[in-house]
């Protein structure tokens, strides 16, 4: 059987060593204000909105931000450019704001109606763009708005579909998907210019969605990562992540996907298997956005208060693993460290047949952990990773145990300096 091997170094020292780092980082914000949406020209201008009618504009890559009010009261919750110079900001009361000089200023296209609520925007080409959202006090009837002239004007399209709809995303000119609350499901083939409903179908809600084909659709819910293979005619529970709000692939191979407990999860293979990259039980993360296949943000609040989230390795973390093959091994195993004994240096290889948090520590005869060679989430795989006795390893027994989900095993080698 061929297997995946990744190759991990580290050197002892006096002290526990966190091996892996995440590959997000927190960005520091001007504002306090919740974030809902973000937007990025090229790896350094980007945008950020939110509550209290909130944009922020960086030209730095998020090292520095500057601030724009340009509708108080107000919750923008998507931004979007249909080109280099001109985009949209949307949000509740209707509100749609436009730019056509990179974000230096704002000025207003729709003005505030009480009746609307205005939540995701896209746009296929210059000229043709769509608004979906919620018309009515209450959950009175679905908004879409199709743009013919650029955004100069947002018509109400004539639907009569119920309760409301949070996202849209078209795979091609022609081909688009919106997704609601209460089993609403929608789809054109004419490029937005009549939808018609799909079939009621789990999951009852939906967040956001995005097709990677013009059959594959993938969306976002309460309850983790949903698959369509038949363009939406019905789903199939994909990854059960959590409670998540957003849904991004670069290709049809690499997606992420992020939301509550501060969750974000990769694919590289086409949504076969997810893996975290980060989590934290105090954040909600509602937007995510990438510039390329490195560099990427993401938006959403901790504690009520912004966050903005920033990677420049494509979420990984900077722990040197490096995948060779694709197979995945059968069971889970923990081999002999290999040469042993060993001076100063050795290697430790192990498989686990699912994804999951792996830790691989080193311990001294008297149950110190001496370096943590692993800690992070790990997808199926073989691995292999160098420990090095130079420094504060003096000649004896050590341990050394993984943990990889329920799988524990512990195995001794020996130091001779």
């Amino acid at each position: 059987m061929r297997k995946t091997i990744f190759i991990i170094s580290i050197v002892c020292g006096l002290y526990s060593v966190s091996f892996s780092q995440e590959g997000w980082f927190e960005l520091s914000n001007p504002t306090i204000q919740p974030y809902f949406g973000v937007y990025f020209l090229d790896a350094n201008t980007g945008f950020v909105c939110g509550a209290e009618g909130t944009i922020l504009r960086t030209t730095n890559g998020g090292a520095s931000w500057d601030v724009s009010i340009p509708e108080p009261n107000t919750l923008f919750y998507k931004i979007r450019f249909k080109d280099s110079n001109t985009g949209f900001a949307i949000g509740s009361f209707g509100v749609i704001y436009k730019t056509e000089n990179k974000g230096l200023s704002w000025e207003e296209v729709l003005p505030p109606n009480g009746l609307l609520q205005l939540f995701d925007i896209y746009f296929l080409d210059n000229n043709y763009g769509v608004i979906v959202g919620r018309r009515g006090v209450t959950l009175d009837s679905a908004l879409i708005m199709r743009t013919t002239n650029g955004g100069e004007t947002w018509p109400i399209m004539g639907t009569t579909f119920t309760d409301q709809l949070n996202a849209v995303h078209f795979f091609n000119y022609f081909d688009g998907f919106a997704v609601g609350t209460n089993n609403l499901k929608v789809k054109t083939i004419n490029s937005g210019q009549t939808w018609t409903s799909l079939p009621a179908s789990t999951p009852a809600i939906l967040h956001d969605v995005f097709a990677t084909s013009s059959t594959n659709v993938f969306a976002v819910s309460p309850g983790g990562i949903y698959l369509s293979t038949n363009a939406g005619e019905s789903w199939n529970l994909n990854y059960p992540g959590g409670y998540l709000q957003t849904i991004l692939f670069l290709n049809s191979s690499t997606g992420f996907a992020a939301g509550r407990d501060g969750n974000i999860w990769k694919t590289t293979n086409s949504g076969n298997g997810w893996f975290l990259q980060h989590d934290d039980p105090a954040e909600e993360l509602m937007d995510i956005y990438f510039v390329d296949s490195d560099t990427g943000f993401a938006v959403g609040n901790k504690n009520n208060q912004g966050i903005i989230y920033k990677t420049t390795t494509g979420g990984n973390g900077t722990s040197d693993i490096h995948p060779i093959s694709i197979e995945v091994p059968d069971k889970f195993s923990l081999n002999q460290n290999f040469p042993n004994p060993f001076n100063p240096s050795t290697k430790i290889s192990w498989q686990s047949p699912i994804g999951s948090w792996q830790t691989l520590k080193i311990y001294d005869v008297l149950g110190n952990e001496v370096a943590t060679l692993v800690d992070e989430y790990l997808p199926a795989g073989s691995y292999e990773a160098e420990f090095s006795a130079r420094g504060g390893c003096a000649s004896g027994v050590y341990f050394y145990m993984l943990q990889a989900g329920s799988f524990i095993e512990t195995k001794k080698m020996l130091v001779i300096r």
